[in-house]
């Protein structure tokens, strides 16, 4: 009897340790822009790169995994992908998103952060040089449509 209890413990432990392996591989990702593509990198350690001519779609949307309005990204679709445009809610319309989510994890959709202060102009400007223009930008369209309130207490 305490011998299966151990065993059984011993299941849980390994089905807890997957589990945070797995969760630690879709994590540790990040993406680098540079001449040749987009660099795949594993805990620092590059291990594909996307030449820019496989990707078929660019566009600024906002994290599609996590927090709402968490931070603008920049969402590459390759072309084995399909192309997800945003609801007015920002995110991919509820009827896709198990199709989404399964492109993701299969690194066909890949999201790279968007750096709001420091470097911007640079970022844009290797996408626009390699790619071109940004075919979708929902974050500046919703700036135009809910522009902020003037800051009227800073005068």
């Amino acid at each position: 009897m305490i011998y299966l209890m151990i065993q059984d413990a011993y299941w849980g432990y390994g089905f807890i340790a997957l589990v945070g392996f797995v969760l630690s591989l879709v994590f540790a990702k990040s993406y680098t822009l540079c001449e040749k593509g987009i660099k795949h990198k594993l805990f620092g350690i590059c291990f594909k790169v996307t030449p820019w001519n496989e990707i078929q779609d660019v566009m600024c949307v906002y994290m599609q995994t996590g927090d709402r309005y968490n931070t603008p990204t920049l969402m590459f679709t390759t072309r084995r992908g399909n192309v997800y445009r945003p609801d007015e809610s920002g995110y991919v319309p509820k009827a896709q998103r198990k199709a989404f989510y399964k492109e993701w994890l299969c690194g066909r959709v890949f999201m790279v952060p968007y750096p709001l202060k420091k470097g911007t102009q640079r970022f844009l400007a290797i996408v626009e040089k390699y790619y071109g223009p940004l075919d979708y930008d929902f974050v500046a369209e919703k700036e135009k449509l809910h522009p902020k309130p003037k800051e009227w207490w800073k005068k």
